[in-house]
Parts: structure tokens; C-alpha cells; sequence
């Protein structure tokens, strides 16, 4: 394997993996009482991650973190419009 398809299938199993958390979490926060704090905190970390993306020109050092923390957020807020679509329909 050569190492850019070993870059892209990292980067599809982080994806895969934080849409299956970001699923769960959209079954477990509909029976919370707490949805609202739940949704600004995530609102809060994923708004954190696109600052820190938008200035990665400034950030060489963290480029390949950053990379990760994009597809945990794509992921994540994949899976919890699926679950929503799914409850809508």
C-alpha cells in the first residue's frame, strides 16, 4: 500500500467511526433533558476546530491533526443528520 492510500483510509475509518458516535449520540440525546447544553457544547468544540482550521496557514506543525479533527466533525455531524432524517421520516 502506498502511503497515500494509507492516508485516505485512515482518514475513512476516523470518518466512519466518529459518524457511528455522532448516530449514537443523536438516539441518546432525544431522550435527555439536557439536549440544549449538549447541542451549544458541540456547536462550541466544532466552532473551535474550524477557527484553528481556518488559520492552519499560521499552524504548519498541527496541519496533520487538524486534518483528523475535520473528519471527526464531518463524521459526527453526518451521523446526527442521518438520525434526524430518520426520526423526520
Amino acid at each position: 500500500m502506498s502511503n497515500f492510500s494509507l492516508k485516505i483510509t485512515k482518514k475513512l475509518f476516523i470518518f466512519f467511526i466518529s459518524f457511528c458516535i455522532g448516530n449514537i449520540f443523536g438516539l441518546m440525546i432525544k431522550t435527555s433533558t439536557n439536549q440544549f447544553q449538549y447541542m451549544i457544547g458541540i456547536i462550541c468544540c466544532f466552532e473551535i476546530i474550524s477557527l484553528f482550521n481556518s488559520k492552519k496557514d499560521k499552524l504548519p506543525v498541527f496541519f496533520n491533526v487538524l486534518n483528523i479533527m475535520n473528519s471527526i466533525k464531518r463524521g459526527f455531524l453526518l451521523g446526527i443528520f442521518v438520525e434526524a432524517f430518520k426520526v423526520g421520516s
